[in-house]
């Protein structure tokens, strides 16, 4: 009898368990090779269906049976292969390829030749009967023909690991195992596949020379202050030079406007070609950040992988970015963290390729507070025990030393960093903490200067202040603008460009605007306000004033909002420290000593993780760690708008998901016109939308997409104004 893996492809040919396993068996060699673990992933993959042998599942293949484990059996082999400690690792694997991470193995190894037993998934086991089972694994042995020398070392020793370093070494060992197992299962189908999902490998000589010469074009068209290109050429110098040093964990401090950019992919290259790493991954917080940057690097040179939620892949192209096989990677905080802290096999698949790469981190402050324990300690274990280097970069770099439940040795990448803040003096801060200041005079002063940016906390707040300076300058209202999250991407890039347009043209230009411009938004104001808030905030707002050096010296003035609301109990605490260290004197932005002292007093504050990812890490309970760790609040409603410059758009996307339904590419498509909100209004006004049915799933589910219905509600210069609406942060 011949025992088949699944059915038969277009050619009309079937392949045999035997066959298939041999094939994952090579591609998880592979790709555990690369952090020393080939052996085993061998292993997992010779024996990962091995439950295929049995009638059972031959069953399911004919249309006869459902309900089948077949991941189980092959647990049982390595466990009495290879011992139960030793190969626990593998096992995991093994069981978990299809349904996700899970630990509990012993209740199915209990149970196991029980022919009624269930699963935790209402499942029988696929060759419940010792006589079939023995048998199986004779006709598979004899198949596979490999000998199995046993292990010569224990491949799982928890008594020298932490927790995370258990999880993460089952999670590179199931991305390995899952990655073969996808690749070569698509390879029956498509014998090219293999082909199409691997990309370029990183030539670092064509990248490095690609750099220079753009670099080198953009020096030679700069406009910005001469000392301020020194400065530049500093940064970058220093990036070249410290890529040298040892694999393992660097930090980049320096202040907004110093083309960290390009010379944080300098450092990455560089290091790369110094110590044979296989790939660079650059991770940033916000998508406007990714974009804006993806643009720049392919000016550079153009196999670049941009991942994230909102990238359009065709089928092809999905299969290459699952896989992360390709030289150089640019992608968001959640894309990279969710393979790394969750469980399923869709999300982990990718995470073998992080092995033995480069790891930029921009605007490193984004990270929440209540993941960084797990978050670093993960970072710390990729460079021990991965072969990676991990870079985080801030012009507000984090004082993570200060966490009591964290070993956080970086090495600084900029030499004196302290004297390059105080070089880049290019702003004075007023600290207006004396009283709280009133909307309407705040307006009044933005409206007296021809150049100027007020930024706050609450969408609320910058309505009101917009209103109030729209009043004032009825005459010139076409310098007048607003931006945040309640207006969608494609109207916040045109305001932008226009705001860009007005400040190189030195014409009036008046902006007020929530946190959405503090981080990767090139603007450069003569005078900003900001109101109270984090300390990494009021830096980051700085960066917007005088970031070109136009000025001897630009002013943000630091201000107490009359109606004092904040994002959140976080947001709200760090902000009294700031302004608990103003009282006793002005804070200097540019003052590394003042930084860390804020820092100091932060971690005081928050001095651990969720209780909930605290408890799931100590009892390596991999669902619960996903449901956990979470970097962006998962609730919320998404809304399609009638923007004016997007209209036809905003129809095609209507009709499309009416007629149709939704799918993963609408989605994508109507991204630059949809805006996330936590208002339930929204139910009121606008139009629920259902998933497109699949093969898989025939019936219509709702989704948390709308159409808005009512056009007035959105404001063609304040965008979606839903009373009482509150936008979801956009760090997806």
């Amino acid at each position: 009898m011949e025992y088949y893996a699944r059915s038969e492809n277009k050619n009309k040919e079937k392949e045999t368990v035997a066959q298939h396993a041999i094939r994952v068996a090579k591609y998880a060699e592979e790709n555990a090779a690369s952090f020393g673990k080939g052996y085993e992933g061998r292993i997992a993959g010779q024996f990962h269906d091995f439950g295929k042998m049995g009638h059972r599942f031959q069953d399911v293949l004919k249309g006869i049976e459902s309900k089948i484990n077949h991941e189980m059996a092959g647990a049982c082999v390595v466990r009495k292969r290879y011992g139960l400690l030793e190969s626990l690792e593998i096992q995991i694997a093994i069981y978990s390829h299809h349904k996700g991470l899970n630990f509990a193995l012993q209740d199915n190894y209990n149970n196991y030749f029980d022919a009624e037993f269930l699963d935790s998934h209402g499942r029988k086991m696929s060759i419940a009967d010792p006589e079939e089972f023995g048998n199986a694994f004779q006709i598979f042995m004899s198949e596979i023909k490999d000998n199995n020398n046993p292990i010569k070392a224990p491949i799982y020793d928890c008594c020298k690991n932490t927790k995370i370093e258990q999880m993460l070494a089952i999670r590179m060992l199931f991305s390995s195992l899952v990655d073969a197992d996808y690749t070569a299962s698509a390879e029956h189908f498509d014998s090219h596949i293999i082909d199409e999902s691997e990309g370029d490998s990183l030539d670092t000589q064509v990248w490095i020379k690609s750099l220079m010469e753009f670099r080198n074009n953009i020096k030679q068209k700069s406009s910005a202050d001469k000392h301020l290109n020194r400065l530049r050429d500093r940064v970058f110098d220093n990036c070249i030079s410290a890529a040298k040093k040892p694999p393992g964990l660097f930090t980049l401090t320096a202040p907004t406007g110093m083309g960290k950019t390009l010379s944080l992919l300098a450092f990455a290259l560089k290091h790369a070609q110094e110590y044979n790493k296989r790939r660079v991954i650059i991770v940033l917080p916000f998508l406007s950040i990714i974009e804006q940057n993806a643009k720049q690097y392919r000016q550079i040179h153009n196999t670049i992988l941009e991942d994230h939620s909102q990238t359009e892949y065709d089928e092809k192209s999905r299969l290459y970015a699952d896989r992360w096989h390709a030289d150089v990677i640019i992608t968001t905080s959640v894309k990279f963290f969710e393979g790394l802290f969750r469980h399923m096999p869709t999300d982990c698949r990718r995470i073998h390729s992080i092995a033995n790469s480069v790891i930029v981190f921009d605007e490193a402050q984004c990270l929440p507070h209540d993941v960084i324990c797990a978050t670093l300690e993960t970072m710390n274990a990729l460079c021990k025990k991965y072969n990676s280097t991990v870079v985080f970069s801030s012009a507000t770099q984090p004082a993570f030393s200060y966490r009591k439940d964290l070993d956080w040795q970086p090495v600084e990448i900029i030499n004196d960093n302290a004297t390059l803040f105080q070089h880049t003096k290019r702003v004075h801060v007023n600290w207006r903490m004396d009283g709280k200041t009133g909307f309407s005079d705040l307006a009044k002063e933005i409206s007296q200067s021809n150049c100027c940016c007020a930024i706050v906390n609450i969408k609320k707040h910058s309505v009101e202040i917009y209103k109030e300076l729209k009043s004032i300058c009825k005459s010139d209202s076409d310098s007048l603008f607003h931006i945040s999250t309640d207006m969608c991407i494609a109207h916040r890039e045109a305001v932008l460009k226009e705001i860009n347009y007005r400040i190189e043209n030195k014409m009036p230009c008046r902006l007020v605007s929530t946190q959405c411009i503090e981080a990767g938004v090139d603007l450069d104001f003569d005078k900003v306000y900001r109101a109270l808030a984090p300390l990494d905030a009021i830096i980051q707002s700085a960066g917007r004033c005088n970031r070109n050096g136009r000025l001897l010296q630009g002013e943000v003035v630091v201000f107490i909002p009359e109606d004092e609301r904040y994002p959140d109990a976080a947001y709200e605490n760090a902000a009294n420290i700031v302004k608990l260290l103003s009282k006793d004197a002005d804070i200097d932005i540019y003052n590394a000593n003042h930084i860390r002292e804020y820092y100091r007093k932060f971690y005081q504050t928050f001095s651990q993780d969720k209780g909930d990812l605290t408890k799931a890490i100590d009892t390596l309970n991999f669902e619960g760690v996903t449901n956990a760790y979470q970097l962006i609040p998962n609730k919320g409603f998404t809304v399609i708008v009638p923007y004016t410059k997007s209209l036809e758009l905003f129809k095609e996307i209507c009709e499309t998901a009416r007629t149709e339904g939704l799918s993963p590419l609408l989605m994508k498509k109507a991204r630059t016109i949809t805006v996330n909100i936590y208002n339930k209004k929204i139910k009121d006004v606008g139009e629920q939308l259902y998933f497109k049915p699949t093969k898989a799933k025939q019936e219509k589910a709702l989704s948390n997409w709308f159409i808005l219905l009512d056009h007035n509600l959105y404001n063609e210069k304040t965008g979606l104004q839903l009373e009482n609406s509150e936008s979801l942060n956009t760090i997806i």
